[in-house]
Order: C-alpha cells, then structure tokens, then sequence
C-alpha cells in the first residue's frame, strides 16, 4: 500500500493531551509539565485574585476540552464511516467538516485563556514554575 493512503484515519490514535500540550501554546507553557504543574499541582506561585480566577478557569477548560476532545474524536469516526459507507452524501461531509470546526475553535479558545495567563504572571512566579518543572531558568 503507498504511504499515506491507508485506510486508517490520520485521527484514529488521536490523545486529547497533544490539544492541550502542543506547541502553539505561548512559551514556556507549550512544554505538557510546565502546563501541568501550573493547573494541576501546588506551585506556591503566590497569585492574586485575578491570576487565580483564571487559573481556575483554566483548569476548567482543560477538563472540558478533554471531554469535548473525547466527543469529538467519536463523532469524528461516526462522520468518517457514513462517509465511506455514502461518499456521495455531502451532508456528511458538512457533517466531518463542523467537528472539525468546532475542535479548532475548542483549541483557540484554551490557547487564548493561556495567553492571557502568560501575560498576567510575573518575572518570579515564572522562575518558581520553571524550578518547579525542573527546568533551567
């Protein structure tokens, strides 16, 4: 068979972590434990109101998405087996074509709120997280 016209979908080993931890994420935050370390464990980053109200929204968006991203990759092979089973139906491609959508304006949206958070610490809260996460600073 010639690479690239398996029938496997590109999708099909999907993992929602590679949406939240990808590279189009503002630096250092592109990297999966920076990102972690600064949801999901106790940093001692001293934020205020705002920084926290945020990172608590965060953390919601990052469990939602995974949970939309779970949806999604569902929907998506459901959509793709119609499309093989009637390849002329284009309401399913429409179909195909609308996950899709949604699964990027998903991802934009949680790339904003960490653009946000990333203009919102500070010199020292940013040195606590890389320590934390082992990296050099």
């Amino acid at each position: 068979m010639i690479s690239g016209f398996g029938g496997s979908s590109v999708n099909s080993d999907y993992h929602h972590s590679r949406v939240k931890y990808s590279s189009n994420l503002p630096v250092p935050f592109n990297m999966p434990n920076v990102l972690h370390n600064l949801l999901f464990e106790d940093v001692g980053l001293g934020l205020n109101a705002k920084q926290d109200d945020l990172k608590e929204t965060l953390v919601f968006s990052s469990k939602a998405l995974t949970k939309m991203e779970e949806r999604y990759a569902k929907s998506e092979r459901e959509a793709r087996a119609k499309i093989l089973q009637e390849p002329d139906n284009k309401d399913y491609v429409k179909e195909l074509e609308e996950i899709q959508l949604d699964r990027l304006e998903a991802h934009a949206h949680f790339k904003d709120l960490v653009t946000v958070m990333s203009d919102l610490l500070v010199r020292e809260q940013y040195t606590k997280l890389l320590e934390f996460s082992g990296l050099p600073t």
